[in-house]
């Protein structure tokens, strides 16, 4: 669930650079015609006025966004450590687990061969 919250995160701050680009060079391409024609259009003054409000209300949520973006990613990497963590403590237990089943082992194993041994003994003392 908090790589898919990453995932969008940073989706969300791609799309806003990618509309503040579009935006911006539309306002520059507005104010590249206007410079061209003696005077200007007022209706051209207007949309690229507009368009550099929508670019300063975009970068600032996109502000927000990496901010968002950066809170996630620390999240992440906190939960990632934590979980390589569990798992170092896991991996830890279970080899200390079979050490301990591979000592009983070898006891039990022992103990086996000496009682047969012995039994063997036995057998030809009493032959």
């Amino acid at each position: 669930a908090a790589l898919r919250e990453r995932e969008s995160a940073l989706l969300t701050t791609h799309l806003l650079r990618e509309d503040i680009e579009k935006k911006g060079a539309a306002a520059r391409g507005l104010e590249e015609a206007g410079a061209l024609r003696l005077g200007g259009s007022t209706a051209k003054a207007k949309r690229v006025a507009q368009l550099q409000d929508e670019v300063a209300a975009a970068e600032a949520a996109l502000t927000v966004a990496d901010a968002e973006y950066a809170r996630v990613k620390a999240r992440n990497v906190e939960e990632l450590e934590r979980w390589s963590a569990a798992k170092a403590r896991d991996y830890k237990a279970m080899a200390g687990a079979f050490a301990n089943v591979c000592f009983k082992y070898e006891e039990r194993s022992k103990e086996i061969l000496q009682a047969t041994v012995e039994e063997a003994d036995l057998a030809t003392s009493s032959a």
